[in-house]
């Protein structure tokens, strides 16, 4: 296992390489989105870097621009990026833009969760608009579910097992 052990008077103690690995991010970068690719790669968003990719231990940075707000690997491996800025989409180890914004949501819009359920259909949940889902190419607008001003928008989305989506509301 690659353990080193070792025995003195005060017991055993056992010495192992750490699970986690530090990187060396540029410095300043904050308010980090992190996925995995099914490459094993980290794809890493920030609110005032380029989005960057860690890959066998080298960062590269990507011409996708900041702020990058939210990140989701969707069930086909691929990893999705989104910001004010629209949506990207990795393709391997390329990444590439794959949409805007929904009309009407401005170019400042803070996108705060997104869910691809591999079937299809994209749901991208937008700070002060609401849910919206992307299928056959358009957008629509989600009914608010919630009655409080704080449900009108998810801010967490994931897939269960059976590739069914689940968005988590501020007070509930």
């Amino acid at each position: 296992e690659g353990n080193l052990w070792f025995g003195t008077n005060a017991g055993l103690d056992r010495f192992r390489q750490p699970d986690l690995v530090d990187v060396r991010i540029p410095g300043g970068a904050y308010n980090f989105a992190l996925a995995i690719g099914s490459d094993q790669a980290l794809w890493a968003g920030s609110m005032n870097r380029n989005a960057m990719r860690l890959a066998n231990g080298e960062l590269s940075t990507s011409q996708v621009p900041s702020p990058i707000t939210v990140a989701h690997r969707d069930p086909n491996g691929q990893v999705w990026l989104a910001g004010p800025g629209g949506f990207w989409r990795t393709r391997g180890a390329e990444i590439e833009r794959a949409m805007e914004l929904p009309e009407g949501t401005g170019p400042s819009a803070v996108v705060r969760a997104i869910v691809d359920d591999g079937k299809g259909t994209l749901w991208a949940s937008i700070h002060e608009h609401g849910l919206y889902r992307l299928h056959g190419g358009q957008w629509s607008l989600e009914p608010v579910r919630g009655a409080l001003p704080s449900q009108r928008m998810p801010v967490r989305a994931m897939l269960d097992r059976d590739g069914r989506p689940w968005f988590g509301y501020r007070d509930d």
